[in-house]
């Protein structure tokens, strides 16, 4: 749960494959991005198992507005101000 490291200092020779479906995005898109150094991937936290729940019944979705984050020791902070993928949009940002 809390193994994966929160900074990319602490992995700095870690490598992640981005796999497009070529039926919705075109070879010519990616065309010059191999000249940038970074590239910043927007993706949806998928296997996010409060996602269904949220979707299903609105009414009934018990999201918590907080959430314990590892570097306060235990403490509390808004879950939109975190990492956490149980959030009420389910919207992931790397670089």
């Amino acid at each position: 749960r809390n193994g994966t490291p929160r900074q990319p200092l602490v992995v700095p020779l870690a490598r992640a494959t981005v796999v497009l479906n070529p039926a919705r995005v075109a070879a010519e898109a990616l065309e010059g991005l191999a000249s940038y150094s970074h590239c910043w991937i927007l993706y949806v936290f998928h296997l996010n198992t409060d996602l269904d729940k949220m979707w299903k019944d609105p009414a009934r979705s018990k999201l918590k507005a907080k959430v314990r984050v590892p570097r306060l020791k235990g403490g509390k902070m808004g879950v939109l101000a975190t990492r956490t993928p149980h959030r009420p949009n389910p919207i992931g940002l790397s670089v």
